[in-house]
C-alpha cells in the first residue's frame, strides 16, 4: 500500500520507487512510482510533461505521452543544455515540478495529452526530475519562493540522458549521468541484456538511475513508442461548468475543496429519499471529444463514502457513459462500491456507438439508499480502437459468495442433486424375458430437461456464410432452446419482406429439436411499437383494437410453434398503452394470446429483478404486484421471466436465491430469460457465469435460462459474448460449457447384476442407452424425470 493510501506523509528522502508492468513483451502497461507523494517531470522531444501528487498508473507508453499534470507544449530555450549534461548539480525547483498543479489551462490537474506520439527514430533524450513535496498535494506552500523551496523540498536531480534509439528493434544502448547532491557521478549503462531501472539513493534525496534495455524485451520500440496518445473526452476543469443542484427535501449536489489529493475539487452528492431509479440523482458531464465505435475509453476518478447505510458502511455508485438522449445507450455501466477513504477507480471500455462532441455524456448515479458521497479527479481518455481496454489498468471487482469456500455452494450442491437428478433403473433379459447378469449397459444424455439457451437472429440462422455456418454448429450442440431477439418483436414481425426468412429460422430449428420462444407480443411504449400505433393516441378503441389484431395475427401464425411467449415485456418502465387503456387490458391481452395459441405457457417479463445486486426493491415490489393482479384476475399467466442483465454490480449469490425464494411463493415456473454480464474482466465473468448458472439450476422453481446472444459478432453488448468476434472462446463461455456438457451432465457405463438389473443417477433429460453382450445390441432412447424411470432392454435372440 502506498504512503498516499496510508494517508501519511512520505519519508524522506522520498522513496520512488519504479516498476516496469509489462501486458506483454511488445507494450508496458505502466509505469508506477510509489509510494510517492512527490512530483516528477518527464522531457519527451519538444514537450515537457509533469506530474505531481500520488503517483498511481503514471503513464501507459511513453508514445502516448499523457499525465495527470500538464503538457506544457514546446520547451523554451531557457539554457537545459541536455545533450551536453551541463547541469549535473541542478537542484529541482518546484517551479518546474509543480506545473501540472498551476497550469491555467489545467487548473484541476486532471491531465492534457501531448500532440502527437513519439516515434522510435525521434526519441533521443529524456530527463526526469524528483521533488519531495511533504504536502503530498503538489501545491505551493505559503509564501513560497525560489530559497524556501530549497529550503523545504529537500530534492536532487536525475538524469537520464541520451537514451539513443538508432536501431529500434535491435540492441539499444543507453548512458545517463546523474547528479548526486553536489557531486557529479556518472552511471552507465550499456547492452545489458535486461530491463532495469537502477536506482541508488544517498543523502537525504539523491537518486541515480541507469537504464538500458534489451531487445527482444520491446520496449519503447516499434508499436510502443508509434502507439497513438489519449485524447481527454472531458474540459480540462470538468467542473468549471457544473453547478450545484438536486431537490433539497430529497438530494443535493455541492463543490466542496479538497486537501491532500491530486485534485483540489470535488462534486458532493447528498441523498436524502431513495429514488424510484438511481439516474434519478446524478451529475452528468457531456463528452468534449469525438468518439468512434470501437475505441477504447479509460474513465478514472476518485471517489469516497463521508455517510453509507448498512453493515459494510460502503456507498454505492453507478458511473455510466451513455448517449444523452434516448434511447441512452450505454458502453458503460459499472455499479461500484465506495469505501469511506478516497480511492482512484478506474474502468477500460469499447465504445458501442459513435459520438459527436455533446452527443454523449459520463454520468454519475448515486440514488441509492440514503448516503454521501465525494467524487473528483475525473479522467475520462479515449485512446482509439488500437488500445485493447485489458491492456488498461482497472479496478478489481468482486462479489460476495465468489469465495472457493463459501458457505452457499454446499447447499447449492445438494439442491442440485435433489432436484435435478433422478434415477434410471436398468433392466436386462435375453429374447425369452430372462434376466441376463454381466451385460454392459452405456448410459448417455442427449438432452438436458433444463432449458440451457440462447438469443438468436434469423438471419444467420439463414444466411450462407461461414460466420452464419459457425453460428448454426454452436447453437445446434450447445442449446437446447432459443429466442429471437429481435424478428418476433411487433415492428419487426409487420416487416413483411423479412416474414420468409424467418419462417425458415423457426423450420430450421423446430427441425433439430430446439425450442423456440417467443420474444415478444407487447412491449408497451410508443418507442417499441409500429409508428402508426402511436397515432391512435387520441383514439382509445381504435387503439385497443391495433392490439388486439397484432396478438391475434402473430400469436395464430406462430400456434404450435413455440413454447413460450412472453405476452408482456417490462411493464415496469414501460407502461404507455397501459395508461390509455387501463390496467385491466393486460389480462384481455393474456386471453388473446391463450385464445391464438392454446399450447405455448404465456409470460410476464421484466429487468432489474436478480440484477442491480438484487437491491432495486421498487422494480421487484412491482413485478410481484403486477403478477399477483394478473393472476387474481383471471389471466393464463403461466410463468415468471427474469431478465438477468449484468453490469459490475454482481448480485451475490445468496441474494439471488432469496430474490427466487420470493417470487417462487407464486406457484409459477421461473425463467431466465435474457442473460449477460458485460464487464471486461474476463476472470470476474468467468467465475460469476459458473455461480450464477449454479444458483440458478439449484433452485426448483426455475426452468431454464437463456444468455442473450453467445457471439460478439452478433451481441447488444459484445463483452458479454461468450464467444469473440474471431470465433475463440472466452472464458465465461467456457465455464457455461463446462457446467452444461460435463459437471451436470451423464455418461456413465454399468454391468447388470445376477438380477440382470443396474442403476444410474442421471441428471434430467433424455437419453441413449444401449447394451451390449457379445455380438449382441440393442439400443433405447428414454426421458429421466425427477421421479426416475425405468427402462428394460430386450436382447436378441441367437437367430
Amino acid at each position: 500500500m502506498s504512503a498516499w493510501d496510508k494517508r501519511h506523509a512520505p519519508p524522506s528522502p522520498c522513496p520512488l520507487t519504479p516498476r516496469w508492468e509489462r501486458e506483454s513483451s511488445r507494450r508496458v502497461t505502466n509505469c508506477l512510482l510509489h509510494p510517492g507523494d512527490c512530483a516528477l517531470t518527464l522531457w519527451v522531444p519538444g514537450y515537457r510533461i509533469g506530474w505531481s501528487g500520488s503517483f498511481q498508473g503514471v503513464f501507459h507508453g511513453f508514445g502516448q505521452a499523457r499525465s495527470r499534470g500538464h503538457a506544457a507544449g514546446p520547451r523554451a530555450a531557457d539554457g537545459e543544455k541536455h545533450e551536453n549534461n551541463q547541469e549535473d548539480q541542478r537542484q529541482c525547483e518546484p517551479e518546474q515540478a509543480q506545473q501540472g498543479a498551476d497550469n491555467p489551462a489545467d487548473p484541476a490537474g486532471v491531465g492534457v495529452a501531448a500532440p502527437g506520439g513519439v516515434h522510435a527514430s525521434g526519441i533521443h533524450f529524456l530527463e526526469v526530475i524528483a521533488a519531495h513535496d511533504p504536502r503530498g498535494n503538489g501545491q505551493r506552500p505559503a509564501g513560497h519562493d525560489a530559497q524556501d523551496a530549497k529550503n523545504q523540498y529537500q530534492c536532487s536531480a536525475m538524469w537520464l540522458h541520451a537514451i539513443r534509439l538508432s536501431q529500434p528493434r535491435s540492441s539499444l544502448t543507453g548512458k545517463s549521468q546523474c547528479a548526486l547532491g553536489n557531486r557529479a557521478r556518472s552511471c552507465k549503462a550499456a547492452g545489458m541484456q535486461k530491463t532495469v531501472w537502477d536506482f541508488l539513493a544517498t543523502g537525504r534525496m539523491v537518486l541515480c538511475a541507469g537504464l538500458a534495455f534489451w531487445s527482444s524485451a520491446g520496449l519503447l520500440t516499434g508499436n510502443l513508442l508509434s502507439a497513438p496518445a489519449a485524447v481527454s473526452l472531458l474540459p480540462a476543469d470538468p467542473l468549471a461548468q457544473f453547478r450545484p443542484g438536486g431537490a433539497p427535501e430529497r438530494w443535493t449536489t455541492s463543490r466542496v475543496p479538497v486537501q491532500g489529493q491530486p485534485f483540489r475539487e470535488a462534486v458532493r452528492i447528498q441523498v436524502k429519499q431513495r429514488p424510484a431509479q438511481p439516474y434519478e440523482m446524478q451529475v452528468r458531464f457531456p463528452n468534449a471529444g469525438a468518439v468512434a465505435k470501437g475505441d477504447t475509453l479509460h474513465l478514472r476518478f476518485y471517489a469516497r463514502a463521508l455517510a453509507a447505510p448498512g453493515e459494510t458502511g460502503e456507498g454505492a455508485l453507478s458511473a455510466v457513459f451513455e448517449r444523452a438522449t434516448q434511447p441512452y445507450e450505454k458502453s458503460l455501466q459499472a455499479r461500484l462500491a465506495i469505501g469511506r477513504e478516497w480511492k482512484l477507480y478506474e474502468q477500460p471500455f469499447r465504445a458501442t456507438h459513435a459520438f459527436a462532441p455533446g452527443q454523449a455524456q459520463l454520468t454519475f448515479q448515486a440514488g441509492f439508499d440514503p448516503q454521501v458521497l465525494e467524487i473528483g479527479g475525473f479522467e475520462l481518455l479515449n485512446y482509439g480502437a488500437s488500445v485493447a481496454p485489458s491492456s488498461l489498468p482497472a479496478t478489481a471487482m468482486t462479489y460476495r459468495g465468489r469465495e472457493a469456500n463459501a458457505a452457499w455452494r454446499t447447499a447449492a450442491a445438494e439442491r442440485i442433486k435433489k432436484h435435478r437428478q433422478g434415477d434410471l433403473s436398468l433392466a436386462v433379459t435375453d429374447a425369452a424375458g430372462r434376466p441376463v447378469s454381466g451385460v454392459e449397459v452405456k448410459v448417455e444424455m442427449r438432452r438436458h430437461a433444463f432449458a440451457f439457451g440462447s438469443a438468436v437472429t434469423a438471419e444467420l440462422l439463414t444466411a450462407q456464410t461461414e460466420d452464419a455456418r459457425r453460428y448454426r454448429e454452436i447453437i445446434e450442440r450447445d442449446f437446447n432452446r432459443v429466442v429471437f431477439e429481435n424478428d418476433l418483436k411487433w415492428p419487426s414481425w409487420e416487416r413483411e419482406s423479412a416474414r420468409p426468412r424467418l419462417m425458415a429460422a423457426v423450420d430450421w430449428l423446430r427441425g433439430r429439436n430446439i425450442e423456440i420462444r417467443g420474444h415478444c407480443l407487447v412491449w408497451p411504449s410508443w418507442k417499441h411499437v409500429p409508428g402508426d400505433v402511436k397515432k391512435l393516441a387520441e383514439d382509445r378503441a381504435a387503439l385497443a383494437e391495433r392490439v388486439r389484431r397484432h396478438i391475434r395475427e402473430e400469436a395464430g401464425a406462430l400456434r404450435g410453434k413455440l413454447v413460450d411467449w412472453d405476452v408482456i415485456n417490462e411493464p415496469y418502465s414501460n407502461h404507455d398503452l397501459m395508461d390509455i387503456l387501463g390496467r385491466e387490458v393486460m389480462v384481455e391481452w393474456f386471453k388473446l394470446a391463450r385464445e391464438a395459441d392454446p399450447q405455448a405457457r404465456l409470460y410476464l417479463n421484466d429487468y432489474s429483478i436478480l440484477s442491480a445486486g438484487g437491491r432495486d426493491a421498487a422494480h421487484q415490489r412491482h413485478f410481484e404486484e403486477t403478477l399477483r393482479f394478473l393472476k387474481d384476475s383471471g389471466a393464463p399467466l403461466g410463468g415468471i421471466g427474469m431478465q438477468g442483465h449484468f453490469g459490475s454490480d454482481l448480485t451475490p449469490p445468496e441474494r439471488l436465491l432469496e430474490v427466487l425464494d420470493r417470487f417462487a411463493q407464486l406457484g409459477l415456473p421461473i425463467q431466465v430469460t435474457e442473460h449477460d454480464i458485460n464487464v471486461t474482466d474476463e476472470s470476474l465473468q468467468a467465475d460469476y457465469t459458473r455461480d450464477f448458472l449454479t444458483a440458478i439450476f439449484s433452485h426448483p422453481s426455475v426452468v431454464g435460462i437463456l444468455t442473450w446472444g453467445f457471439w460478439e459478432g452478433r451481441h447488444w453488448r459484445p463483452n458479454g459474448a461468450y464467444y469473440r468476434r474471431d470465433w475463440s472462446l472466452r472464458p465465461a463461455g467456457q465455464a457455461w460449457r463446462d457446467l452444461v456438457r460435463r459437471d451436470w451432465w451423464t455418461v456413465a457405463t454399468v454391468t447388470t447384476d445376477a438380477a440382470g438389473a443396474g442403476r444410474v443417477r442421471g441428471f434430467l433429460g433424455e437419453y441413449e442407452i444401449t447394451a451390449r453382450q457379445g455380438g449382441k445390441v440393442v439400443s433405447t432412447r428414454a426421458k429421466l424425470p425427477q421421479v426416475g424411470a425405468k427402462v428394460t432392454l430386450r436382447l436378441p435372440s441367437d437367430g
